[in-house]
């Protein structure tokens, strides 16, 4: 039976679009806050008694008073014209009567927004007075060294760079004893910026009917509706409503929340003393990071990005000690270039722009080694021919300019990342790039006798430098990265003869400053997370496989091992999360038995550690060119920026289907669907 089908209307759609395009606004500038539980106390009087009443707003989620919770209601979202949003909660009470509480995000301008940076964080350089015990106790002298742990006592834990005169390299001193790069004392603390404020009003009495006023008559005088805030609560945390009236309801509560986030266009861009009237609302909406370092592991480094002072390059261990001085990447600048650009990020749940800005930092020296493959002649073996561009690694031996041997790769070890099965004497290794570090692959081809290895690259971008390992061995086989496009190349060409030969006019030392480009974003996928690792993720974990001095049984591999598992469940109380290692098992070719619990600061989502506080965190790094690096920062409050938010897909449109009357019925023309015929099923 033919069915008539009618679109919305003009009117029905623009209101349809209208309504989705608040809520979506409503939601992403409550997105800061998803995650967070705010505490207030309520105070009343009542019976000529002051009453405060504890309550906790998690926005987005619940309101719970002592005796009840009231949940979110999503489709009440609204954004207000000015800036900011509201929300309702809406729940039960004691004798079965409604409760409603309405939640208003107002403007509250950050008053400092470029705070002094605390001195003397891990991986900083320090001084101290120390009396070595060679020069005895009348001797005192100035040592210099690196913050390399912060006890929880307060105690800093400073490596001094050596000395020859005294062998003591550790030591621990209070913070107050111990005196940063510049001489000032290491005594002051990171600042945070203050939480949302969050205010609730009293219950609304401007009652319209007389039953409204009963209400609000009722929650002043009964001591259960007093405290009854927000309904009843059973053991379970579940409302539990007794039976009662179910037609009466509460007083509505109005609850506030103050913040940045909240503020219109023309707050953000009023004028501020030393900032340039072109960042001064980037800045503003930057604040909520202030007093947060964000960190990012990416191979053997960890990238560091403490807005609004610098950005750091250091390498910290799986027991969280910095053994060497940070390499600063660069220095933020009130004044500096900050541009809003179109969005580099391929994901499809990234804002159509992005803010960017590029940091410079000290000096930078780098020996670039530049290589060549080449293919033996036939019956010349003096003369090569088709040779392709390749990058030598740093931990490359510096005696070896050039080895020849037969192209091969190993089908069962494709990536090079587990150790050969069989003997490759004579054989230059062809490899993938991925899934550990390019030293683990050179190791593991010298292991199995190999001349050289060839790393082709992935669809990342190419580095022009491979880093090393410092915990592995260096090689004595060189290891070279190419293209894809002569990885290709190559797989044409297995079991041929071919050289990989140091280009020596075109290795070349660059000394520059280094060059940091942070770019701060808005993403759609970060937006709706409320902790940056969460149950079902995905996570790599380091997890040491036996004593770290025992190295030459081992060798070439880490005493620390890399495992990847599935978060089952996470325990925020001592910060530990079990994992189910089953999915992963087969990938893993040695035999170790992993932790069933892990901690948090040694698990890793895409680089990020679980342990991190917030929802802002370093989304990706870019391979490090010479001097140059690019990270990418996800910051929940630049969502509220109207050219940063994200992308938003159009709401499907219902369509209204009836069945057609067969006695009207009349076959559509061929030319096709008239606008007052709109569709037909069928034809």
């Amino acid at each position: 039976r033919p069915f008539r089908c009618r679109l919305p209307t003009d009117a029905e759609t623009s209101r349809a679009r209208a309504l989705h395009n608040g809520r979506h606004l409503a939601a992403v500038l409550a997105a800061p806050f998803v995650g967070q539980c705010l505490d207030v106390e309520e105070a009343e009087v009542a019976e000529r008694q002051d009453h405060r009443t504890p309550i906790r707003v998690c926005v987005g989620s619940h309101m719970q008073g002592p005796l009840g919770t009231a949940s979110h209601d999503p489709s009440a979202d609204k954004a207000m014209a000015g800036g900011g949003f509201t929300q309702r909660y809406t729940g039960m009470v004691v004798g079965g009567q409604r409760f409603e509480a309405k939640l208003r995000c107002v403007c509250r301008m950050p008053l400092d927004i470029f705070p002094p940076e605390p001195r003397c964080r891990l991986g900083d350089e320090v001084r101290m007075r120390s009396t070595p015990a060679a020069r005895g106790p009348a001797v005192e002298e100035e040592r210099h060294g690196s913050v390399m742990r912060i006890r929880n006592d307060g105690h800093v834990v400073v490596r001094f760079f050596r000395a020859s005169w005294d062998p003591v390299l550790i030591s621990s001193r209070p913070r107050e004893g111990v005196l940063a790069a510049d001489g000032r004392p290491c005594d002051s603390e990171l600042a945070f910026q203050p939480e949302p404020v969050v205010e609730v009003e009293p219950p609304s009495c401007s009652a319209d009917s007389d039953a409204a006023a009963a209400s609000c008559s009722a929650s002043r005088g009964s001591s259960s509706a007093r405290a009854a805030s927000f309904g009843a609560m059973s053991p379970d945390g579940t409302s539990s409503p007794t039976r009662g009236p179910a037609s009466q309801a509460i007083a509505p509560r109005n609850v506030t929340i103050s913040a940045v986030t909240c503020c219109g266009p023309r707050r953000l861009r009023s004028p501020h003393p030393g900032v340039p009237d072109r960042n001064i609302e980037f800045v503003r909406l930057l604040s909520p990071l202030i007093g947060s370092c964000l960190q990012v592991v990416s191979h053997w480094w960890t990238y560091e990005v403490c807005w609004p002072w610098r950005v750091r390059q250091m390498h910290v261990g799986i027991d969280g000690i910095v053994d060497a001085p940070a390499t600063v990447l660069g220095y933020f600048r009130m004044d500096g270039k900050f541009e809003l650009r179109r969005s580099t990020s391929s994901t499809p749940e990234a804002a159509e722009n992005e803010l960017a800005t590029v940091l410079e930092g000290g000096p930078c020296s780098r020996l670039v080694q530049n290589w060549m493959i080449s293919q033996m002649a036939a019956g010349d073996p003096h003369r090569l021919q088709n040779g392709e561009a390749a990058v030598g690694a740093s931990f490359n031996p510096p005696g070896v300019e050039r080895v020849h041997g037969m192209l091969m790769r190993d089908e069962t070890n494709s990536d090079g990342c587990k150790p050969f099965h069989k003997r490759l004497e004579g054989m230059i290794v062809l490899v993938s790039r991925g899934n550990c570090w390019f030293h683990t692959k050179a190791n593991n081809a010298e292991a199995a006798g190999a001349f050289g290895v060839i790393i082709y690259n992935d669809r990342r971008q190419m580095v022009e430098v491979m880093e090393g390992v410092e915990e592995l061995r260096s090689p004595q086989i060189p290891a070279l990265l190419v293209e894809r496009s002569i990885g290709d190349k190559l797989l044409s060409r297995l079991d041929t003869h071919i050289v990989l030969h140091k280009n020596l006019q075109g290795s070349l030392g660059v000394e520059r400053n280094t060059s940091t480009t942070v770019i701060f974003e808005c993403d759609l996928e970060s937006l709706h997370r409320e902790r940056v690792c969460e149950a079902g993720d995905t996570v790599d974990v380091r997890v040491i496989t036996r004593k770290a001095g025992d190295l030459v049984s081992q060798w070439p591999h880490s005493a620390v091992k890399v495992m990847r598992g599935v978060i089952s469940e996470i325990f925020w109380h001592n910060r530990t999360a079990s994992v189910n290692w089953e999915l992963f098992a087969a990938e893993d070719s040695q035999s170790v038995s992993p932790p069933p619990v892990v901690e948090l600061n040694n698990t890793f989502r895409d680089g990020v550690p679980c342990a991190s506080e917030g929802s802002a965190h370093i989304t990706r790094v870019s391979e490090q060119q010479v001097c140059q690096l690019e990270l990418a920062v996800h910051v929940p409050s630049l969502c509220a920026h109207r050219d940063l938010l994200p992308r938003l897909d159009p709401e499907p449109q219902a369509i209204d289907c009836v069945p057609d009357d067969p006695a009207s019925f009349a076959p559509v023309p061929s030319a096709g669907p008239t606008a007052e015929t709109v569709e037909r099923a069928g034809t």
